[in-house]
């Protein structure tokens, strides 16, 4: 009997010590996915679409789980992209892809990565990913962690092929991404 308290009372400690480092990692990963929604939001004013501005809305879709549905959804509620109403839709699935300004494509998706870039062909959608090497793959646009830190990459060509125009300053903060794991700039 005291042996299974004892043995109870150890897996207790032990999964106590352990939740400050689980809570400090969903905070951690909390505090990214804020910043990559921010980040999200004042792209929109670095980024021509074809045909001038979006009109009265701007769609964001978020294809799989990601943490940043949440805090995207937030920011839609709150804050307008260049005088316009943001809209956001969480998708299931490719097949759910349907018009929208931006496609944030969550690591859960990156398998399935050629079936999106054909998926959104033609259609003027900036493609953003989370997952590294996506850029040198097709995605316009991929958050990367360098040095512990929050950066990203772009792909001009992927850029020129969905038809966006992306300014020469946001290119400057960049990591230039060209070809299949070809960095053009650090």
């Amino acid at each position: 009997m005291r042996a299974a308290i004892a043995g109870t009372l150890a897996v207790l400690l032990a999964a106590q010590a352990l939740l400050p480092a689980a809570a400090e990692a969903r905070a951690r990963a909390s505090l990214e996915d804020k910043v990559k929604t921010a980040f999200l939001y004042k792209f929109t004013k670095y980024i021509q679409w074809p045909g001038g501005e979006p009109a009265e809305e701007f769609k964001i879709a978020v294809l799989g789980e990601s943490g940043i549905a949440e805090p995207l959804q937030e920011l839609a509620r709150e804050t307008p992209a260049e005088g316009r109403k943001i809209r956001t839709e969480l998708l299931g699935s490719v097949e759910d892809i349907d018009r929208c300004h931006i496609l944030f494509i969550s690591a859960s998706e990156k398998a399935r990565l050629p079936e999106i870039l054909k998926k959104t062909e033609g259609r003027n959608v900036l493609t953003v990913g989370e997952s590294q090497g996506l850029a040198a793959r097709g995605v316009v646009l991929n958050f990367v962690v360098v040095d512990g830190r929050l950066r990203f990459e772009i792909n001009r060509r992927a850029a020129a092929r969905a038809g966006v125009q992306i300014s020469s300053e946001l290119l400057k903060l960049a990591i230039l991404v060209e070809g299949e794991g070809e960095n053009v700039q650090p």
